[in-house]
Order: structure tokens, then C-alpha cells, then sequence
């Protein structure tokens, strides 16, 4: 932490705070990652799902990249030469994860407001706030030449040392290929209400897959959240014994992507769901998720 300046005078820094601290609200009230479904075209439609992340800036990101994947259409197939399950969204993930990642790293955290992502029936929307840095126009991001100039040097130093950021200005030119490559329009960017956003326009969802599409359409089951439904296939099974099936050390990252959103599809339940935190609490498949498990072809333990 030190060594990407992460601290000033023996203390974390307000860098050092978004990017390693724990009730970073306390600090800095705005640093919050909004995320919302809503029905329609606009804000006024009914909102079909929502949440507020409110941690370091890599559970945000991945958080908040989880919640838009569970709420795209997916499509899922058996890929004839390897035997595996594979799976394409309708917008990328990749270039829902970029999009993501470079607000979280780039916003003015100076100013009011939070990270907005917004899905829609026709796209995806993330806002972040504070215009581009100053002498840097919509122009210039669209060019072909590129510069980085890092807003919150800290934060986007922790995250290029953990992949999830390159400090080459890249981020503009890998979203526009990634959703060129898949045939949709690059996204959009333009400055407004103080703040920069990136839209992802959904376009005809038709998977471009290698064997035959045996997976249903959904929006509801990723590869994590599968790997879990397997390893309870037997019989419930506790915290600490799934994470050791799956082979998995991170307990953020396993609650994130793994438990809480197989929870929340209700796919598996507690076995002692009146005692959440009980040391005897263990996790077992629903009727729902026995019944996505049987419907799957093939050798379900790959």
C-alpha cells in the first residue's frame, strides 16, 4: 500500500480508504455503486431490481458487474468439440466489466453524487460522476491515439496491479471492439448532468454458438453461481465445505458471486434460515434448483 501511495503521514489516504478500507462511508459518503432494472425504455417504468453497493472499489466492481450479468438475457449450449458448458450474454461481459471498472476508477469522488447503472429493455446504461479531466473532449477519447490521464491515482495504480484496469487509455477502444466484434453498435459516450456516460445498446440477441443452443434464454444463472449448484448435488453442505469443493480462499468473493446470488434466485436455501449466522448453518438446492440441474444435457458433474 505504501509502495502506490496509499498512505499519507502513517495513515490510508483517501485512495488508500476506496481501495483497502472498511466503512469507507464514514469517509466518504458518496462512494456508493447504484444499481436498478427498469422495465420500459426510461426511469419511469416499475424498477424490477435494484441494490447499493457500498464497499472497496474491487467488491464494487465486481458487485455491481454481477448484477447486470444476472439481469441480461443469456444463452447457454454444450460446446460439441470440448464436451463444456459454454454461455454469451447479449451485451459482452467483458465490455460490461470495462465499462464498469473505469468508473469506479476514474470518477470525482470530490463531488456529490454515485456510480448509476441503469438496465433497460433496449440497454444498458453506467454513469459516473464528473466530466472528463480537463483538456480531454469526447473527441479525443474517440480517437485512435490514446492517453491515460488518471483522475484518482491511487485507486486505478491498485487496480491495474490486479488486472482490472490498463493505465494506456485503452478501456474506449476494447469496448467499442468488443461490441463491434459481436456485431452491435459500439457504445455511446457523452458528458451530461456533470458526469460521463457509457450506453450499451442491446440490438437482436441470436448466440453465436459451435454445437446446438440446449440452455434456455435467461438471465438468472452464471458459471459461479453453477459450480456452486453442483457442488451441493449430493447433500447441504456448509460455508467453509463449499468453498473447499470449489476450491475458493476469498470469502467476499465467494458470498458475492457465488452464494448470495444463488440465494437470491432460489436455487438453494438455508438449512437454519431462522439462525443465518448459526455455526451450524449449512446451504442445500432448492426444488428449483434440482430441477435446473436435471434439465441440464449431458454429464452434469464436468
Amino acid at each position: 500500500m505504501r509502495n502506490i501511495g496509499a498512505y499519507t503521514d502513517s495513515a490510508l489516504n483517501l485512495g488508500g480508504i476506496l481501495s483497502f478500507g472498511r466503512n469507507i462511508q464514514s469517509v466518504l459518503t458518496n462512494s456508493v455503486v447504484k444499481c436498478a432494472v427498469f422495465e420500459g425504455v426510461d426511469k419511469t417504468g416499475r424498477i424490477l431490481d435494484h441494490t447499493e453497493i457500498r464497499e472497496n472499489v474491487f467488491r464494487a466492481i465486481d458487485s455491481a458487474e454481477l448484477f447486470i450479468l444476472r439481469n441480461l438475457k443469456k444463452a447457454a449450449w454444450i460446446n460439441p468439440d470440448t464436451g463444456r458448458r459454454e454461455e454469451q450474454y447479449e451485451i459482452p461481459y467483458l465490455a460490461i466489466r470495462e465499462a464498469v471498472s473505469n468508473a469506479v476508477a476514474h470518477r470525482d469522488y470530490r463531488i456529490s453524487g454515485n456510480i448509476d447503472v441503469a438496465v433497460f429493455d433496449d440497454r444498458v446504461e453506467v454513469w459516473s460522476p464528473g466530466s472528463l479531466p480537463q483538456g480531454v473532449t469526447i473527441k479525443d477519447i474517440k480517437s485512435k491515439r490514446r492517453f491515460s490521464v488518471p483522475r484518482n491515482p491511487v485507486v486505478s495504480e491498485a487496480l491495474f496491479l490486479t488486472g482490472n484496469i490498463e493505465k494506456w487509455g485503452s478501456g474506449i477502444t476494447k469496448m467499442n471492439t468488443f461490441m463491434t466484434e459481436r456485431g452491435l453498435a459500439a457504445p455511446e459516450y457523452e458528458e451530461c448532468f456533470g458526469g460521463f456516460l457509457v450506453t450499451f445498446k442491446k440490438g437482436d440477441f441470436t448466440p453465436e454458438v459451435t454445437g446446438e443452443v440446449t440452455g434456455e434464454v435467461t438471465g438468472e444463472v452464471t458459471g459461479e453461481v453453477l459450480r456452486l449448484l453442483h457442488s451441493l448435488d449430493f447433500k447441504p453442505l456448509s460455508r467453509m465445505e463449499i468453498q473447499s469443493s470449489l476450491e475458493l480462499k476469498g470469502q467476499a468473493n465467494f458470498r458475492d458471486r457465488y452464494l448470495e446470488p444463488a440465494l437470491a434466485a432460489g436455487l438453494i436455501e438455508m438449512t437454519i434460515p431462522d439462525k443465518p449466522k448459526s455455526r451450524l448453518q449449512k446451504y442445500r438446492l432448492t426444488d428449483k434448483g434440482r430441477k435446473y440441474l436435471s434439465d441440464m444435457p449431458g454429464d452434469k458433474k464436468k
